[in-house]
């Protein structure tokens, strides 16, 4: 202790004069890294379970306009036209079923990446390198609805809302195919009534030889079905179900 004038100074009990040794340095690192190993798995399921919520909500903005074309077009539902190719529906139309969006302000054209309810943004973040010149659009129409016309002989029945239901999906996550180095998605999807892995899968399903892509959680496809309603269906139950389930779910003409 010691005296100026009529003040008396007395140190603080247990003030400490120094700084944090390296020692404690090292000790707090160490616990905000073992912090972070904990929390980053957390976040980055929370980020894949974001990104499934904005797929399926626009899954289901998809479905809305594909209803309201059809109710404004004689109940023919939105299909994929061509200019020449017979496989699809050549006499209704020479555009793809997407592009019939463009007066609505819905799709943005070629080349787009984000910003309307036709990007999946698991889809685009996943499926890299992406065309430049890629469609614009990340999810297929179901080939038995206005996807396509010809099969192998036989001919599928004109694309009229009487084929929708609540058990047949309408769109889904959309198959990726390589194109020149890059990759890009196919406007239709065709899931066979044999329920093996094939091409033609939805890019969230395993195929050999496939880039092991980051899917949705639990390597599920989303599907918006006839009635509106959207749901998911994991790899191993669609595998898992007999023929007739999955074709009531592919709407295959019986």
């Amino acid at each position: 202790m010691h005296t100026d004038g009529d003040r008396t100074h007395r140190p603080r009990a247990g003030r400490l004069d120094r700084g944090f040794t390296l020692i404690e340095l090292l000790v707090v690192i160490a616990i905000l890294a073992l912090l972070v190993s904990i929390l980053m798995p957390s976040l980055v399921q929370a980020k894949l379970l974001a990104k499934n919520v904005i797929c399926q909500t626009n899954l289901k903005g998809v479905s809305t306009w594909a209803t309201l074309y059809a109710q404004d077009h004689g109940e023919w539902l939105p299909h994929r036209g061509s200019p020449t190719d017979a496989q699809y529906w050549v006499e209704l139309s020479s555009t793809d079923w997407y592009v019939k969006s463009q007066d609505e302000g819905l799709y943005k054209g070629l080349g787009t990446k984000s910003g309307t309810v036709f990007h999946c943004p698991q889809g685009v973040d996943s499926i890299t390198p992406l065309r430049s010149s890629n469609s614009g659009n990340t999810y297929g129409l179901n080939c038995y609805l206005g996807g396509q016309k010809q099969f192998f002989g036989w001919e599928a029945p004109p694309p009229k809302m009487a084929l929708l239901s609540a058990g047949a999906f309408w769109f889904a996550d959309a198959r990726a195919f390589a194109s020149g180095g890059a990759w890009d998605f196919h406007s239709v999807l065709t899931i066979s009534t044999a329920g093996v892995p094939s091409s033609n899968w939805p890019w969230t399903w395993e195929y050999p030889g496939r880039p092991d892509w980051q899917g949705h959680p639990g390597k599920r496809t989303n599907f918006v079905y006839g009635d509106g309603h959207v749901d998911s269906v994991d790899q191993d139950t669609f595998q898992s179900w007999t023929y007739r389930q999955i074709a009531d779910f592919v709407a295959y003409p019986r």
